[in-house]
């Protein structure tokens, strides 16, 4: 997994990709023996290794985590099935997309990408406003690829509102009083 790889391709746009199975998010158990709250160790570990993806992002000189509303977008591919057929096979060398349509749904693998960039890109995944292209993946190289993009803020619409409104006339100065002895 030390191949895994990020890039800023533009300021606000990030690219991260992590190499190995995807791992959908799974809720913290708890333990009423012990009163303690649990989360699995994949999920940890899955957690672990997007933040060390992350790294060369974060590590690069005026790196600041992005504010505002961004799109997320994650494909997650899988390894393709042992028992496909030959005709499978060569459609998907030749580029044709197949779905995965089992497995961990796409919201709990959106979830755990999200808490996983948490705090390292973005600062909450309240944050997350839209989601970008998307979908789970039979591919050779199992594998997850994030796009990060920053939306416009509500205050840079309004900048580029102001930008385009026509300049103001000026209003006439009012005469100047004389002040008499």
């Amino acid at each position: 997994m030390t191949d895994s790889s990020a890039i800023e391709l533009e300021p606000g746009l990030f690219r991260v990709i992590v190499l190995g199975e995807p791992v959908s998010w799974k809720r913290p158990e708890y333990n009423p023996r012990t009163g303690q709250t649990f989360v699995e160790a994949t999920t940890t570990r899955f957690r672990s290794v997007v933040r060390e993806a992350c790294r060369p992002i974060v590590d690069a000189p005026g790196f600041k985590m992005l504010e505002g509303p961004v799109e997320l977008g994650c494909q997650f591919y899988y390894p393709r099935p042992k028992g496909w057929q030959r005709w499978q096979h060569e459609l998907a060398d030749q580029g044709v997309l197949f779905f995965k349509p089992s497995g961990a749904d796409l919201d709990n693998l959106f979830k755990g990408v999200q808490d996983a960039i948490q705090g390292v890109l973005i600062r909450n995944d309240r944050q997350v406003a839209s989601y970008g292209p998307s979908g789970k993946i039979y591919d050779t190289r199992p594998r997850v690829e994030i796009m990060l993009r920053l939306l416009q803020s509500e205050h840079d619409l309004r900048q580029v509102w102001l930008a385009r409104q026509p300049p103001k006339k000026a209003k006439p100065a009012l005469p100047l009083l004389e002040l008499l002895p």
